[in-house]
């Protein structure tokens, strides 16, 4: 896989140390040789706070070993 897009995005909040950051994937559309995902990130602050960090498209395409799109088994 390859990415081709990711839509624009903007840092919410900053990632501090210590914090433990989660990102959380969603399969937004499958094509044939494409997968566009809904990517989530937060970050829990030492007090336990869950704070939004950023929230991302991106679209990835299946290659083969020549660099050239194939269909996703």
């Amino acid at each position: 896989m390859t990415t081709v897009a990711v839509n624009a995005f903007q840092l919410t909040s900053p990632i501090h140390v210590g914090d433990v950051v989660s990102l959380y994937a969603e399969c937004f559309r499958l094509g044939q040789k494409s997968v566009t995902l809904k990517v989530t990130v937060e970050a829990e602050r030492l007090g336990g706070e869950v704070v939004p960090i950023t929230e991302v498209i991106a679209t990835y395409v299946a290659i083969d070993a020549e660099g050239k799109s194939r269909i996703i088994s």
